[in-house]
């Protein structure tokens, strides 16, 4: 089977292409955005009420909307007064931003710590298409994860070491082994239409590779072309024809020396 709500995939507009990342204004609380409001008291309470919903509710998708709202209040607010205005006159605002800095700090210390953790797999990438046109090799941080019938294999590239591919960095790579038993070669192709034909959903995110910029991608969609896996022991070869806003590319990403696949 292969998966659809993949973490961090973007979704759908239902016509086949990439829907706006930004989350739509007062899509989460009726009354939020009241269009009647207006001043800085009313930018802080709609600015507090959405901190609240953020801090306190244990619904993802409650509390990107939640961030949202915030992030687009605190933008008034900044119009309004000026970000040091702001800061000065209204004290939750000063707080939360204070902690909000020091989160991101301790984060991004998190995912640099968690990276350098992962072993690291000899990549060869090469891209061929009207933007992407070049070669790279080198040696990037990978992770495996493994479910009973799928393999997920990603490429973690250090924000402070992206290589260049014909000039654009890369950002990282996702495959996933649909029907995973272990060596031997896999068509992804043959694997999708299966499963459209089954009824089941398809995420074509789950075959991405990231250059330039974190939403600017190349992906792998039925009927662009043929993709297919090969696995022989620490050796994996991907080979497709993928898209993206920046148009068709060929791909051919090996990665060697991997590590051992984890226990399902």
């Amino acid at each position: 089977m292969i998966p659809t709500g993949r973490r961090g995939a973007v979704p759908d507009d239902g016509a086949g292409g990439i829907r706006d990342r930004r989350i739509p204004v007062g899509a989460w609380s009726e009354g939020m955005a009241d269009s009647g409001e207006q001043g800085l008291g009313a930018i802080a309470k709609k600015w507090l009420r959405a901190k609240r919903v953020e801090w306190t509710t244990g619904v993802q998708r409650t509390r990107e909307y939640a961030e949202h709202e915030s992030w687009l209040a605190e933008r008034e607010m900044e119009r309004e007064l000026g970000h040091q205005a702001g800061r000065a006159l209204v004290p939750a605002y000063r707080d939360w931003e204070d902690r909000r800095d020091a989160d991101e700090v301790r984060r991004r210390q998190a995912e640099q710590e968690a990276v350098r953790a992962l072993p690291r797999a000899t990549v060869r990438l090469s891209v061929s298409g009207k933007r992407y046109d070049g070669s790279w090799w080198g040696y990037l941080p990978v992770r495996l994860d493994r479910e009973p019938d799928l393999l997920t294999v990603e490429v973690v590239v250090p924000a402070d070491d992206r290589p260049l591919v014909g000039g654009h960095p890369l950002l990282g790579a996702t495959l996933l082994v649909p029907g995973y038993t272990g060596d031997g070669g896999y068509d992804v192709d043959a694997a999708a239409r299966h499963a459209d034909a089954a009824g089941e959903p398809f995420d074509p995110f789950s075959w991405t590779v990231t250059l330039e910029a974190e939403d600017v991608l190349l992906a792998w969609v039925p009927d662009v072309g043929p993709a297919r896996i090969d696995l022989s022991g620490d050796v994996l070869r991907w080979t497709a024809r993928m898209t993206g806003e920046s148009g068709e590319h060929d791909v051919d990403l090996q990665l060697s020396n991997l590590p051992p696949v984890p226990a399902a």
